[in-house]
Parts: C-alpha cells; sequence; structure tokens
C-alpha cells in the first residue's frame, strides 16, 4: 500500500468537499430511518435533499476545475 499525496488539494476545496459529503450522507440516513418509522412524507423529502445535494454538488465540482 502507497502513499498519496494530497498537498494539491486546497483547504476550500477540502472543506466544501467534506460538508457537502456530510449533508449527503446525513440527509440519506434521516430518510432510511424515517421510512422505517412509517414517517413516509419526511423519508421523501430527505431523499430529495440528498438528491439535490448530490447534483449540486456535482455543479460546483464542474465549476470548481473550471
Amino acid at each position: 500500500m502507497g502513499l498519496t499525496d494530497i498537498t494539491g488539494v486546497s483547504a476550500p476545496f477540502f472543506i466544501t468537499s467534506a460538508l457537502f459529503i456530510m449533508l449527503i450522507l446525513s440527509a440519506f440516513s434521516f430518510s432510511i430511518v424515517r421510512l422505517f418509522q412509517g414517517r413516509r412524507t419526511p423519508g421523501i423529502v430527505s431523499i430529495a435533499v440528498a438528491i439535490v445535494s448530490s447534483v449540486g454538488f456535482g455543479v460546483i465540482l464542474n465549476n470548481w476545475s473550471a
């Protein structure tokens, strides 16, 4: 197993990525919990938030490198 060089990753890029990943995964996780609790509408809303966040993250990543 080798080492990975992360010196090319800027602090704002790292922070933005970390925040979006936490937002997406927590929204998806809450949606699963809500659906198992039988609360269908909040579960679907959480899934929608995760999808919209994923799309927004993709747009930000595409514009970041441009």
